[in-house]
């Protein structure tokens, strides 16, 4: 595990000076050893996307994602505009920033809609936390198995 860990952050200090989709590619193959399902699952997506991505590979790496989707929970959360969402204390963001970590961050986005995240979790219970200013913050907590796709609404009181 020690190796992986090294090479993950070799891998990821490489990427944030070199944007390059085979370095993401390694990032989300070194997650997936690594056991951290939900940052390789959205990691491989990210490559998937990438227009520079290798075609050759997509199977391999759908594969690879449908894999690890089976073993995951996905929440749907719609907490509306300006809220701050944050699943077991990370906050999501919606902004691509440097580094592959906080590029990860940025998948859970739902594009047709700025209220809504989709996030991949581990099975068990999670904590959603929706803070949005003016108003009083709310926590839900949520159990899901492998597989399950649950969708939590949010709505905040006035403060």
């Amino acid at each position: 595990n020690g190796e992986f860990a090294t090479a993950l952050d070799h891998f990821e200090r490489a990427y944030e000076h070199w944007r390059n989709p085979k370095i993401l590619l390694n990032i989300a193959t070194t997650l997936r050893q690594l056991d951290r399902l939900p940052e390789a699952a959205d990691t491989y997506e990210l490559y998937l996307a990438d227009p520079g991505a290798d075609p050759s590979k997509s199977e391999e790496v759908r594969r690879a994602l449908a894999e690890i989707d089976a073993r995951l929970g996905r929440l749907v959360i719609d907490a509306g505009v300006g809220a701050v969402v944050m699943v077991d204390g990370r906050r999501l963001e919606r902004e691509r920033r440097r580094t592959t970590k906080d590029l990860v961050r940025m998948l859970p986005l739902v594009e047709a809609n700025p209220g809504r995240w989709r996030v991949r979790v581990s099975p068990g219970e999670h904590e959603v936390e929706v803070v949005r200013e003016g108003f009083a913050s709310r926590s839900v907590r949520v159990a899901l198995s492998a597989g399950e796709e649950r969708a939590v609404a949010v709505e905040l009181d006035p403060a």
